[in-house]
């Protein structure tokens, strides 16, 4: 009886000790952060800590990192795993201003990350998914946004400097082959000189409010001009506005400053590069359809899905319709894309290309149209 009892005792003993000892146990205690740049070696992307032998690698490191400048003032915070950058990670200027910050994932960026300039401007930001670049947008010191680049339907393009127009519109940019294009449709009211563009919106048939300057009529006009499709100001957010030959012919510049409005034969150098002007179209339309609910083409029902966009050139091109010359109406808004070059066939005959909703071609209308029409512009980097 007395070793049962001897026996149960021990087991309860035994039994407390493991309690007590588990309630005990201590956390593991945080590493204090380590200066990086002189405690560790990096090799192939990766942060060893030092082995027994000089120069030798142990092991990937983890846990909190830093790096100081030669005055000792902060230069890097972040934290490794396993050798690489996981986590928040700030930069600093040697002035102890703010350099660059964002989250990275095994070495990878992801999320928003922001630059700034050494006297706290904001100088970008970017936008990461799975390590790669989603959208970037870059200021000058002036705070003046001067670099856009982002998914355009297609995928990342290559983008030079966001363009800017004399009214402070900003257009994505696309480089196709050697040329940089606008890819989105010009909006401006002014010219480079700071010049207003008429804005006519009356005409012989009466179709449209009288504006301001209402004693000229759009299908009267041999000078510069511009409207919006139904005079509805809103479709100007998604189309631009429509001008005039004169508009683009003028002097003083509908263009921004380095840009220009194309060619005929600046057209064709596109064409070429698209592999001509039987799929070059298909190439240069915004992807998506009217009835898919994912786009602004109508489709077309007979030829099914062999005139949508695929917009692999990136030039987003957009069907905007055009105004008449013959009574100021407007026309084939969703069905076609009319675009001005500068080139005059003869006469009263300029040369635009059509994007249309029914194939992928990008028609040149070698008779050329009537420079009175309306027509939407793209520019292309000087």
């Amino acid at each position: 009886m007395k070793q049962t009892l001897l026996i149960t005792t021990a087991l309860i003993i035994t039994v407390l000790m493991l309690v007590v000892g588990c309630g005990s146990s201590e956390k593991e205690p945080e590493k204090e952060p380590i200066n990086f740049e002189t405690t560790l070696i990096e090799s192939g992307g990766v942060w060893y800590t030092k082995g027994d032998k000089f120069l030798t690698l142990d092991k990937p490191y983890s846990g909190p990192v830093f790096s100081l400048y030669s005055d000792g003032e902060k230069k890097v915070e972040a934290t490794f795993k396993d050798g690489k950058e996981d986590g928040l990670v700030t930069k600093w200027y040697k002035n102890g201003q703010k350099k660059n910050e964002g989250n990275y994932k095994d070495g990878e960026p992801y999320g928003l990350h922001t630059g700034w300039y050494k006297n706290g401007q904001k100088f970008g930001e970017a936008t990461f998914k799975d390590g790669e670049l989603i959208q970037e947008t870059r200021w000058d010191e002036d705070g003046q946004i001067n670099f856009i680049v982002g998914n355009n339907e297609g995928g990342i393009r290559t983008a030079a400097a966001a363009v800017i127009d004399i009214d402070g519109n900003v257009y994505q940019t696309v480089q196709i082959g050697d040329q940089v294009w606008m890819a989105e449709n010009l909006k401006v009211t002014h010219f480079r000189n700071g010049d207003a563009i008429p804005n006519v919106l009356s005409s012989r048939g009466g179709v449209g409010a009288r504006s301001s300057n209402s004693a000229s009529k759009w299908d009267d006009l041999t000078t510069g001009a511009y409207a919006v499709y139904d005079n509805n100001e809103s479709n100007a957010d998604t189309y631009g506005y429509l001008y005039n030959w004169y508009a683009v012919d003028d002097s003083r510049n509908i263009a921004p400053e380095g840009w220009h409005v194309p060619t005929d034969d600046e057209w064709q150098t596109l064409v070429d590069y698209l592999g001509g002007s039987d799929v070059a179209g298909g190439k240069m339309k915004s992807t998506g359809t009217i009835k898919g609910g994912d786009g602004l083409w109508k489709r077309d029902t007979k030829i099914r899905a062999s005139g949508e966009g695929t917009n692999e050139g990136g030039f987003t091109g957009l069907p905007g319709g055009f105004r008449k010359h013959t009574d100021g109406g407007y026309s084939e808004m969703r069905l076609y894309g009319y675009f001005w070059s500068t080139t005059v066939h003869y006469g009263i005959f300029a040369l635009p290309r059509m994007l249309a909703y029914s194939n992928s071609k990008l028609y040149r209308r070698g008779g050329g149209l009537n420079k009175r029409s309306g027509f939407s512009v793209r520019c292309i980097r000087d």
